[in-house]
Order: C-alpha cells, then structure tokens, then sequence
C-alpha cells in the first residue's frame, strides 16, 4: 500500500524550474482539479510565451508533428495556448503507472514515477523541443 501522505511530505506538490532556457512545472493534478484528490501522480509542463520564436514554431507545426518526434512517458497529453502561454505536458497516470489512492485499481506490475522521474522526463522534454527547434532551423 502506498502512502500517499508520506509521499507528498517529502516530494511535495509543485516545483517551478528553469532548464535550457525553459520554464518547466511540475505539479499534481489536485492542484489542477481539487475534485479528484485521489488523483496524485506528477504532471510536467514546459510552458513557453507565446510571443516566442519557439512557441510560433510549435503552433505552427502542432501536437502531430511533436507527438511523432518526442519522447516522454505516455506520450505528449497536453498541447494548449492559454493566456498568453503555451503549455506542452505529460502524465504519470497510465495503465502502468500508480497515481490513485486506490492502488487495486492498477495492474500488478504499475509503479509509482516519483519526483525524480518527473523531473528527468520534463528536462528531456525541453531538451527535445530545443533540439527540434534547432534541427528546423539550421
């Protein structure tokens, strides 16, 4: 059995970092929707100024041309533009992964993606899409 008390003391709820230049969030889905408190695995979010060279790029190019390029777990699951940023994220919240109280509700061989799991999957994100940025524009 998980506990998810003990977890969340010593990982937290939200960190905001900077990595190549990127703002990166992760957080977990209560602090994003307080109806399901069950819910606490990490999401991880590059957000990017829309007003950016990359930002225009990605928009342009959008969440196909990402999806079949990227790399990061259970796939690229939020692709969106909202006040004045764009928010490009993933998920530890699949079929193999722990992310409810109710861990019965998970396969036999589902584990738990800690903090140090998500932040090494938000810095590869970022790092994929700097490279990509690069790789189109040489």
């Amino acid at each position: 059995m998980i506990d998810v008390k003990k977890i969340i003391k010593k990982e937290g709820i939200l960190h905001i970092f900077g990595h190549e230049g990127l703002v990166c969030i992760l957080m977990r889905p209560h602090q994003i929707n307080r109806t399901d408190p069950s819910m606490f695995h990490w999401c991880g979010y590059v957000v990017i100024p829309v007003e950016s060279k990359v930002a225009k790029w990605l928009d342009e190019k959008g969440l196909e041309y990402l999806d079949q390029r990227i790399i990061v777990h259970g796939g690229i699951t939020m692709f969106q533009l909202e006040d004045g940023l764009l928010w490009i994220g993933f998920d530890c919240a699949h079929a193999y992964d722990i992310c409810m109280t109710n861990t019965s509700l998970h396969s036999s061989d589902a584990t738990y993606k800690d903090l140090s799991y998500a932040t090494k999957e938000i810095k590869s994100l970022a790092e994929q899409i700097l490279k990509l940025y690069a790789i189109d524009h040489l």
